[in-house]
């Protein structure tokens, strides 16, 4: 109401035709029925007249009435039919809208009109079409125009739905190429590089200059996850516990950026101040989330052994049977190795790395089985095929095969889940210490193994030979 008068007093001090056609415009937007003015501007100017009328029924929600004013003006007016595809879209009318602004851009040559297409597929939910228009619309559009950038987001945020990774980076560095200086499009390029799997990569971009701050939780989840595995400085550990008192009202980020930082401190020579306020964060943590299963803290007397032992069995006893039994059926090959992994709550990679059965299925016993696999393995050469990590993991113990493999195969694809599945493994035995400890339940006692480092140290990147994801 207050917009409204404001208008009206506008218009009453308004000198000349212009601002008296912009202030009606104005009330036309708000749903101002009658306009002022408006029979005037009918015998002056018709088309207009009808635009501000067509605008001020879109408005008041009369969307067939709009519809049916602007259709005739649609073919000379570009106008008209900007305003004639809005109000179709508000009516629901999504495939009208759509051809509306298809015509449009070739009457007028609007690419513009391309880009409110394409704009309006993805608001409906049709992604398809919506990228198709898109790229459509990218190849008619001048290279100073904003709309660029807009498609190439769209783009990016419908490959980002599909995980299409590959699709995110092309189109985020197309962005850069073309001058975007945004950090958020520096830090999509960096999320698209990581969910790869090239952390390496991922690295060299954050790195670059100006510095990448984050400013949002998802960035500062990256922003660990990075500095966490490749930096590990006093100034890295005070940005670490800025981003943590930032975000640290979520649990889940909380426990690990606490995680993150305990394990990029545990060999760094750190100054006091930051070593306390380290403390500092890890007990507030606690008070805040006493409950947490995410981090738990354990006290105990170490000069009590059996207290240490006790508290060792009541954390480490309860999954050793179900764990033991799990074992014994992977042994006897009634169950995959992956249930092992599952019993474990580890990542299955880490249990083809462990060899957690004490063996690892690679030739299946049954000759009608192995008949069969033979039968799939040679009409699967020269075609697509889809790997995971006991697939990848067999490679990389003959590693002289590899390039024979990889021949003879015209694509590997890797599914998302299963190059999650290794990047856990990876990152959890490159944090891990090269002591684990366990609970034997036959003989009701803790057990420590403990691996060379050397072998640990290989681990990360794959026994000899792996072959990474591809």
């Amino acid at each position: 109401m207050q917009a409204r008068t404001a208008y009206h007093r506008a218009f009453s001090l308004a000198t000349d035709d212009s601002q008296r056609l912009a202030i009606t415009q104005g009330l036309a937007e708000l749903g101002e029925w009658p306009l002022p003015w408006l029979e005037e501007l009918q015998t002056h100017a018709p088309e207009h007249a009808d635009y501000l009328t067509a605008m001020s029924e879109m408005a008041r929600g009369h969307y067939d009435e709009a519809i049916r004013r602007l259709r005739p003006r649609q073919g000379a007016s570009l106008m008209a039919a900007k305003l004639l595809a809005e109000v179709q879209r508000r009516a629901g009318r999504v495939e009208d809208s759509v051809q509306t602004l298809r015509a449009a851009a070739r009457r007028f040559d609007d690419p513009h009109s391309l880009t409110s297409a394409a704009m309006t597929l993805f608001e409906a939910g049709r992604k398809r079409e919506a990228r198709s228009t898109a790229m459509e619309a990218l190849s008619t559009t001048p290279a100073d125009s904003p709309d660029r950038s807009r498609l190439r987001e769209l783009l990016c945020d419908e490959a980002a739905e599909r995980h299409d990774w590959p699709a995110v980076e092309q189109q985020a560095r197309a962005m850069l190429d073309e001058g975007a200086t945004h950090p958020d499009v520096r830090w999509l390029l960096t999320m698209a590089v990581t969910n790869q799997g090239r952390i390496e990569d991922a690295w060299v971009i954050v790195r670059q200059t100006p510095t990448l701050e984050a400013t949002n939780e998802q960035q500062a989840r990256l922003w660990l996850a990075l500095h966490g595995r490749f930096a590990s400085d006093a100034g890295t550990v005070e940005q670490a516990l800025e981003l943590l008192g930032r975000y640290g009202q979520s649990e889940e980020f909380a426990a690990a950026a606490i995680t993150t930082l305990i394990m990029m401190t545990r060999n760094a020579t750190l100054p006091q101040p930051t070593i306390a306020r380290l403390e500092q964060a890890t007990e507030s943590f606690f008070e805040r989330f006493p409950s947490s299963t995410l981090l738990e803290r354990i006290t105990v007397d170490v000069e009590d052994p059996e207290a240490v032992l006790a508290q060792f069995r009541k954390r480490l006893e309860p999954g050793a049977a179900q764990y033991a039994e799990v074992r014994a059926q992977v042994v006897k090959g009634m169950f995959p190795v992956g249930m092992l992994a599952i019993a474990a709550r580890k990542p299955y990679t880490e249990a083809l790395l462990h060899r957690a059965p004490g063996f690892l299925p690679a030739f299946p016993a049954a000759p009608a089985l192995v008949d069969q696999e033979r039968h799939l393995a040679t009409d699967a050469l020269e075609g697509t095929v889809i790997v995971e990590p006991s697939a990848l993991y067999l490679a990389g113990l003959v590693p002289d095969r590899w390039p024979d493999l990889l021949a003879a195969f015209a694509h590997l694809q890797l599914p998302d889940a299963s190059l999650g599945d290794i990047l856990a493994a990876r990152d959890g035995l490159a944090l891990r210490s090269t002591a684990n400890m366990g609970w034997n339940a036959d003989q009701q006692r803790m057990v420590i193994v403990e691996t060379a480092r050397q072998t640990q140290t290989s681990w990360p990147s794959g026994p000899p030979g792996w072959p990474g994801p591809r």
